[in-house]
């Protein structure tokens, strides 16, 4: 089943996050049908953004700049 929150995130990983991140790291991506329709800097107001927008599972959050992180040495440690 296809959902707005699954077909945003991977419209986001392919098309939008790497694009988006040097300049953007730490806002959110509000998402409509695969695309980002705004960046905000707070979460719930980008959540209370899409209600009024688009109403309650029409749209998505994609905090932009959540790339795992390299651990270096750490990553042995935990294998």
């Amino acid at each position: 089943m296809s959902t707005q929150a699954h077909d945003n995130h991977a419209a986001f990983v392919e098309r939008h996050q790497a694009e988006l991140e040097p300049e953007h790291s730490g806002k959110m991506a509000l998402m409509h049908d695969g695309e980002v329709v705004d960046i905000v800097d707070d979460k719930d107001v980008a959540y209370e953004l899409g209600l009024q927008r688009y109403g309650a599972g029409n749209f998505s959050l994609e905090r932009i700049g959540t790339s795992p992180h390299s651990l270096g040495v750490l990553a042995y440690a935990f294998e």
